[in-house]
């Protein structure tokens, strides 16, 4: 049986990384400016900042909140902005991580179908009937134990 096991990695390296300064890279669901000399790697820190790294991997005290609607325009439109070719890369990263976990939750979905496929196909046990022990007068019955079972005799 397949063993589905999903990692998320929250380290990163800003996509896009410009010469001139920052570019507005999408992480997790909104656009940062990283990709300079100061915030080239990023940590997620929280749903709207990124803690920017050095080049050994450790904050380096630069933070990067989440740009909102008008940043990112006013970012986009200024000549520093992403370029088409960085837009359609960021496009393409982000439908193939769409597609992988995509394929993540469908190989999740058949593990647990098959799970309760073989689980419903499991044998039922039905406990064997014992005939009861009848004693006449003067008989005596020995019983004999081991762990769960028992054994009786006249």
């Amino acid at each position: 049986m397949r063993k589905i096991c999903a990692i998320f990695v929250t380290l990163g390296f800003a996509a896009s990384v410009n010469a001139n300064g920052p570019a507005a890279n999408f992480i997790e669901g909104r656009y940062y400016l990283a990709g300079d000399s100061n915030c080239r790697w990023y940590e997620i820190a929280s749903p709207t900042r990124i803690t920017c790294l050095d080049k050994d991997g450790e904050p380096n005290g630069h933070f990067r909140d989440a740009l909102d609607d008008d940043q990112l325009r006013a970012f986009q439109n200024t000549p520093a902005g992403p370029s088409e070719e960085q837009l359609a890369y960021q496009r393409a990263y982000q439908a193939q991580q769409a597609r992988e976990l995509a394929d993540q939750l469908r190989q999740t979905g058949d593990y647990f179908r098959e799970i309760a496929r073989t689980t419903q196909q499991a044998p039922v046990y039905t406990a064997p009937e014992a005939a009861p022990i009848t004693q006449a007068e003067g008989e005596t019955i020995i019983c004999l134990r081991a762990g769960i079972y028992v054994r009786c005799r006249k």
